[in-house]
């Protein structure tokens, strides 16, 4: 007597479970590289803003002994400032993480002496994780940084200081 087994096609549950497995693991992969990168990104163009719009005040402000008439919309309208800074809100300005009016704010130091002798730059609503990174890589640029009022005297505070899952850095320029 001869028996007869009929091989079955097809992949078990098991296969098919490890193989759903495989294909998460990897999809969970790419967008934790791809989250890294994009912030990265972000950090990077909020620094060049940060250049873009120091150099536009200083050249627009170049011939004056002071910043007497500083306002964002004089810093939008002067035509150094590029599509990528500004808000879909004519006269103001954006950065990476909102586009929001008030997002970016730029004024006269009031703590300045003699008066009016610095400006402000204030980029509202920055992640904490992004904050971190964009004081620790500004830190050198400007002369006086605060998150959420608390001063940045060293790349450490600004780790105890980005506390907010939205917060507020205020960079000085002299």
């Amino acid at each position: 007597m001869q028996l007869h087994f009929k091989r079955s096609v097809g992949a078990t549950l098991i296969e098919i479970i490890m193989v759903v497995a495989i294909i998460a693991i990897f999809t969970i992969g790419s967008f934790s590289y791809y989250n890294t990168a994009s912030q990265g990104n972000r950090v990077q163009e909020a620094l060049s803003g940060l250049d873009t719009i120091s150099t536009v005040i200083q050249n627009q402000f170049a011939t004056s002994p002071d910043y007497v008439g500083l306002t964002e919309s004089v810093v939008v309208v002067s035509g150094g400032i590029q599509a990528n800074l500004k808000s879909v809100n004519v006269g103001h300005l954006k950065h990476p993480w909102s586009s929001d009016t008030g997002a970016v704010t730029i004024g006269i130091n009031p703590a300045a002496v003699p008066a009016a002798t610095s400006f402000l730059i204030a980029y509202a609503q920055v992640p904490q994780g992004a904050c971190v990174d964009l004081v620790s890589k500004a830190f050198n640029k400007f002369p006086s940084i605060r998150i959420n009022s608390t001063a940045v005297t060293t790349v450490g505070t600004a780790a105890t200081a980005c506390v907010s899952p939205a917060n507020t850095i205020v960079f000085t320029h002299v």
